[in-house]
């Protein structure tokens, strides 16, 4: 195995921790959308632990990367990771809003709805 030096081992955690993240987020999306919300959840928590380790690191040394190109990549794809992120949230927004619907209508009176009126003399009782 090759030895990185700090700054492009830096670079290349921040990488894979934006990766992973991605990956994170569209399982999270597949969850969402098959009605798997321990499983949602579960992802939640994924993406919180790399958020923070993503801060940790872009606080930390990741500014003194030196590679333009290498660090163009990552900041593409650390774009369309945020751009992910912005869809993710208008589906669980739009989910909340369906669900919150459902919820209302459960909860409240039928006016539609007219139990059937059995007649018990009919069962031989």
């Amino acid at each position: 195995m090759t030895d990185f030096p700090a700054q492009i081992q830096v670079h290349v955690d921040l990488h894979q921790l934006i990766e992973e993240t991605a990956q994170t987020l569209s399982q999270a999306q597949g969850e969402l959308f098959a009605g798997r919300f321990r499983d949602l959840e579960q992802c939640a928590l994924k993406q919180q632990e790399l958020c923070a380790n993503l801060k940790r690191g872009v606080s930390g040394q990741a500014m003194s990367v030196s590679a333009p190109s290498a660090t163009q990549l990552t900041l593409t794809l650390a774009e369309r990771v945020r751009e992910h992120t912005l869809v993710f949230a208008a589906a669980l927004r739009r989910k909340r809003r369906h669900l919150e619907i459902l919820q209302r209508i459960l909860i409240g009176p039928s006016h539609s709805y007219v139990p059937p009126i059995v007649d018990v003399s009919s069962r031989g009782i």
